[in-house]
C-alpha cells in the first residue's frame, strides 16, 4: 500500500523530471534572486518543530552549488549581472545546531550564509516561545497537554495530530500581542518548569562572534515578536536594543534585519531603511529582485532529495517559460 509520504516523494520526483530545467530557465530569464529561509539543521526527530536532516542539507548544498552562484548579501552587487542564477541561504533564530551540524557542511562546500540572531535568546540561553512550545509538546504526555485551557481553542491533541496541533496552537498564540500571549503562556511555562523540559540550545555571544568570521550576521529582532501587531513604540524600542547589542556586545555592523514570522507594518520598512539597514528580509514565498532593498524569502523544508531540489527552485511559483 502506498502511503502519503511515498506519494509525496513520487510527486516531487516527477516535478524534478518535468520542471527542473523550466524553473532554472525562468529564474535566469527574469534575473531573479532566490533566497531560502532555513531554521534548524539536525537529525533530532521532533514532529512539533521539524528540522532539515544533515543528509538532506548536504544534498541541498550539492544541488545549489551546481545550479547557482551561492552568494551572500554583501556580494549582491558583484553578482547581480551573472549569467548563472544567484541564491542566498538565510538562517533565522540562531540555533546551536548551526555550529554543530550546518557549519561543517558549509565549510566542506566553501559556502557562506546569512544567520539572523535574536539577542534576547543569546542572553537568556533559551529559545523563543514557539520553539519552547515545540520542546514542551514533544516531551509532555498527551494527557497533560489536553488539560491546558485556552479561550476559543478547541483542538485536542492525539497521537495522529501532532504536527497539525502544534501548528494550530502556535498560530493561535502568535496572533496575540506579547502582553496577552504571556498571560496564556504562564500555564505552559508552569509545566515546563515542573517537568524539567529540555529546551533547544541556542548560540551564545562568543559563538556568534566566531561565526561572524565566516558568515553574515543579521538581526531577527531583539525579542522575536510579530511586529505586524505590535505598537510603534514597541517596534522602535526593540530595534534600538538590536542596534545597541550589535555595537556594544558583538562589535558588528547591523546591516541585515529579518522580520520575525515575516510580520511587519509598512512604515517599519522606511524606518529600518532610514536607520541604516541595507537588507530587509521578509518571507512572502517569492523570488526577489536586485532593484530593491526589501527581499522575499522561501520558507525551506523537505523530506526527500527531489522535494528539497524543487523547493530550492521556488516550487509553486508561477513560471513564464517561453
Amino acid at each position: 500500500m502506498v502511503n502519503k509520504q511515498n506519494l509525496k516523494k513520487i510527486y516531487f520526483q516527477l516535478q524534478i523530471i518535468l520542471n527542473q530545467r523550466k524553473y532554472l530557465h525562468n529564474i535566469s530569464k527574469n534575473n531573479y534572486l532566490t533566497i531560502l529561509n532555513l531554521h534548524r539543521v539536525s537529525n533530532e526527530n521532533n514532529p512539533f518543530y521539524p528540522s532539515l536532516t544533515t543528509q538532506l542539507f548536504e544534498e541541498l548544498l550539492k544541488f545549489i552549488t551546481k545550479e547557482f552562484n551561492v552568494i551572500t548579501f554583501r556580494e549582491i552587487e558583484e553578482y547581480r549581472n551573472s549569467k548563472k542564477p544567484n541564491i542566498i541561504l538565510s538562517f533565522d533564530d540562531g540555533f546551536y545546531d548551526f555550529v554543530e551540524y550546518a557549519m561543517p557542511l558549509l565549510d566542506k562546500y566553501n559556502i557562506s550564509v546569512n544567520q539572523n540572531i535574536i539577542p534576547s535568546c543569546i542572553e537568556s540561553g533559551k529559545p523563543v516561545w514557539d520553539v519552547m512550545l515545540g520542546d514542551f509538546l514533544n516531551q509532555t504526555s498527551i494527557n497533560i497537554v489536553n488539560q491546558l485551557k485556552f479561550p476559543n481553542f478547541k483542538m485536542v491533541l492525539t497521537p495522529n495530530s501532532k504536527a497539525q496541533f502544534g501548528l494550530a496552537l502556535t498560530h493561535y498564540l502568535k496572533n496575540r500581542p506579547k502582553e496577552k500571549r504571556e498571560i496564556l503562556w504562564k500555564q505552559i511555562d508552569t509545566v515546563i518548569q515542573k517537568e524539567n523540559i529540555e529546551l533547544t540550545r541556542m548560540l551564545n555571544r562568543d559563538e556568534v562572534i566566531e561565526i561572524s568570521k565566516t558568515h553574515e550576521i543579521g538581526c531577527h529582532s531583539y525579542s522575536h515578536e510579530s511586529m505586524g501587531i505590535e505598537s510603534k513604540e514597541f517596534f522602535e524600542n526593540d530595534f534600538s536594543k538590536c542596534q545597541n547589542y550589535f555595537k556594544e556586545e558583538l562589535n558588528l555592523p547591523l546591516n541585515i534585519y529579518a522580520f520575525p514570522s515575516g510580520s511587519y507594518q509598512q512604515y517599519q520598512l522606511d524606518f529600518l531603511r532610514e536607520s541604516g539597514i541595507k537588507h530587509i528580509l521578509l518571507v512572502n514565498e517569492n523570488y526577489s529582485t536586485y532593484d530593491r532593498y526589501i527581499y522575499n524569502r522561501f520558507t525551506f523544508y523537505g523530506n526527500s532529495i527531489s522535494e528539497i531540489k524543487m523547493r530550492a527552485l521556488g516550487w509553486k511559483r508561477k513560471i513564464n517559460d517561453d
